[in-house]
């Protein structure tokens, strides 16, 4: 006989002995006292909801300091970066701890109220007149049915959440995740099948089914169901319910595995990079879990700005060129709340899949071979046009333009731009971006095209257009307010830019970002 099987005749049987119990009790009552304690079973069970809560907020806090103790210095390290991860954390334990308190504030409820009821029978002689065994024994068999599904409820209610949060994670593929594995004993395994079985066998168990999907479920979402008040740190209250907020974690954390697995890939593709931008979208399913990611970002971001860890984990080292943009990136980051973020993470993911699938992110790479690269396949004019889409962007479109810059200085050289090597080149390119100061966009672009690209050609560089028409874009904007571009101009503004980077380009652009 399967464990299960026992549990369910088990049940079975207590339920039946209570229920016996009560109708022969109801064979000694008034039908109006039989009346009086199923109300008391029923008001002890609805005052038990609020008053388990009420405890659980109280207790919590030991509980949630022995949870912290159990997972370790790097929780411990993010909840208190996060103001969302730690309320919520606190709130979510209670939520854990209320159906626990259920059972004995419950009993001790029940218990105060069935006192009463006696020392009003043995006070008012006169109800022993009412006594009809027809009609209490059925009261009694309801009230101890009621005590039986009653006291069932939490045990029922952690069944069948954790036969969601089984399929939670065989939905988020982490059956054979290390964090999963850990908790195995050794030399075990675990199958994707094996998690919807021992799910299924939770969910479907007959006493979760009578129970649970009757009287059950509501008095245990009840239980489960309070609110976070972040009205300090966030100026608003939000509503946590225990199964939403663990089933949204666990989603979250398959779907952060999976985009780390993908940009490990050593052949990133389009499909990787769709895993990869759709890796935070898990975490928006809840007002909790929205707030805790804003909080997550715009602690990382402040953080790696002021050049600290963020739960142990320093900003990553990228290569100089880039790393203004990622200065711009964080610096957005730190505005974002639970209603911008998951269109401004996307998008910032999009754009990050787009640089390794074209890879810009390759260590030790040329300027002339990012620029290359930057303009191939019309890269830079969909980049230019995802960020103009979204307002909160708009330092990035002005530090992706002064990348192209960047680069291209890079690939002329700064000593070469010093010494005067492409002073014809300056002189033309001055003579054009002035010519193009009152020209409409079109005009300028089809000068800036055949005149700049003409002139880096003649040096052995090939620059794409779309490149030439940002950079050069960006040259007017910032040099051409009193009407000319002079070559002097020009050589120092790119000398200028070179400034902003030095030193050799590190091996593996972007490690420690998305590292697992």
């Amino acid at each position: 006989m399967s464990a299960w099987i026992i549990f369910t005749v088990a049940v079975c049987l207590y339920a039946a002995g209570v229920t016996a119990i009560g109708v022969l009790k109801g064979k000694k009552y008034s039908w109006i006292m039989s009346c009086a304690r199923v109300g008391a079973t029923v008001i002890a069970a609805i005052t038990a909801i609020f008053v388990s809560k009420l405890l659980a907020r109280v207790a919590s806090d030991m509980a949630f300091d022995k949870l912290m103790s159990l997972l370790g210095d790097t929780v411990k390290n993010i909840a208190a970066d996060i103001p969302a991860g730690d309320e919520g954390l606190r709130v979510l334990v209670s939520l854990l701890v209320a159906p626990i308190l259920f059972l004995p504030v419950f009993g001790l409820i029940r218990l105060i109220l069935m006192i009463a009821i006696w020392v009003v029978e043995k006070c008012v002689s006169a109800l022993g007149n009412f006594r009809s065994p027809a009609v209490s024994m059925p009261l009694g068999a309801l009230n101890g049915l009621l005590i039986a599904f009653v006291t069932l409820i939490p045990v029922c209610g952690f069944m069948a959440l954790g036969g969601g949060m089984l399929h939670s994670l065989a939905d988020a593929d982490m059956c054979n995740s290390e964090a999963v594995q850990k908790l195995l004993p050794e030399n075990t395994e675990l199958t994707e099948a094996d998690m919807r079985e021992l799910g299924d066998s939770l969910e479907k168990n007959p006493v979760v089914i009578v129970v649970h999907n009757t009287v059950g479920k509501p008095v245990f979402r009840g239980l489960t169901t309070a609110r976070l008040d972040a009205a300090d740190t966030h100026g608003e209250t939000v509503q946590m319910h225990l199964e939403t907020e663990v089933t949204t974690l666990v989603l979250a954390a398959g779907d952060l595995l999976e985009a780390i697995d993908a940009w490990k890939s050593e052949d990133f593709s389009a499909e990787d990079k769709e895993v990869l931008c759709g890796a935070a979208d898990g975490l928006f399913e809840s007002e909790w879990t929205s707030m805790l990611a804003a909080d997550a970002a715009a602690s990382l971001a402040e953080k790696w700005l002021n050049g600290e860890p963020f739960a142990g984990v320093s900003r990553p080292a990228l290569d100089a060129r880039l790393d203004p943009v990622f200065t711009s990136a964080l610096t957005i980051l730190t505005q974002e709340n639970g209603d911008t973020l998951q269109e401004d993470v996307r998008l910032i993911l999009d754009i990050l899949g787009d640089f390794k699938l074209n890879g810009l992110l390759d260590g030790n790479v040329s300027g002339e071979a990012l620029l290359q690269k930057l303009g191939a396949d019309g890269m830079l004019t969909d980049l230019m046009s995802k960020l103009q889409s979204n307002d909160r962007m708009a330092p990035l479109v002005t530090e992706v333009k002064t990348l192209g810059v960047r680069l291209l200085t890079d690939m002329l050289g700064v000593e070469e731009l010093k010494s005067g090597e492409y002073a014809d080149t300056m002189n033309e390119m001055a003579g054009t971006l002035t010519d193009a100061l009152d020209m409409s966009k079109e005009e300028r672009d089809a000068l800036v095209v055949e005149s700049v690209q003409s002139s880096l050609a003649e040096k052995g560089y090939d620059v794409p257009p779309e490149v030439i028409v940002e950079v050069t874009d960006t040259m007017i904007e910032d040099l051409g307010g009193d009407g000319e571009i002079t070559s002097d101009e020009l050589t120092d503004y790119l000398v200028e830019h070179a400034d902003e980077f030095a030193g050799e380009i590190p091996d593996g652009v972007m490690d420690g970002l998305l590292a697992g």
